[in-house]
């Protein structure tokens, strides 16, 4: 069973990400922390399969909790997606990549690119991955141009490491 955890001081944003990872993903259990604090105290005692943090959070962002994650050893290797509707720069999207996170997402922008993103890093994981009610991967061909252009972003920000 897929464990998610999703970090945003947010609600209804908590709620969006519930919804569409219920749907997305049936089956899986949704964890959630109001805070970077809480995020990481959550992770290290549920070791959730893909975490989901938001950017702009008081007292801890979502860089210095992204950081947190990837220095301890029981959290490191959990993929991490930023997501963000308020900051839209490259420098946020390359900060974000630079700390350690697995892919950065606008939303609702970019909202198509979440389920196919999830998907690769999960696989990536060993997690047998099939879509939940919505259409397959294989037949959309505006989730397969998206993945593409996700994993070329990936390898980019990779290399430059």
């Amino acid at each position: 069973m897929i464990k998610f955890l999703i970090i945003d001081d947010q609600t209804e944003q908590t709620y969006f990400f519930s919804t569409f990872l219920r749907k997305e993903f049936p089956g899986s259990i949704i964890l959630s922390a109001v805070s970077g604090k809480e995020g990481i105290e959550i992770a290290e005692r549920e070791l959730p399969d893909l975490i989901l943090l938001d950017l702009s959070m008081p007292e801890m962002d979502g860089i210095e909790t992204l950081k947190l994650l990837k220095q301890k050893e029981s959290t490191k290797n959990i993929p991490v997606i930023i997501t963000t509707a308020t900051i839209k720069d490259d420098e946020a999207r390359i900060n974000s990549i630079i700390a350690g996170a697995d892919y950065f997402i606008l939303r609702p922008e970019n909202i198509d690119e979440l389920a196919p993103q999830i998907t690769y890093l999960l696989r990536r994981k060993g997690h047998t991955i099939e879509f939940g009610k919505s259409e397959d991967i294989s037949v959309s061909k505006d989730r397969e141009n998206a993945l593409r252009e996700a994993l070329n972003e990936i390898q980019i920000a990779h290399k430059k490491n």
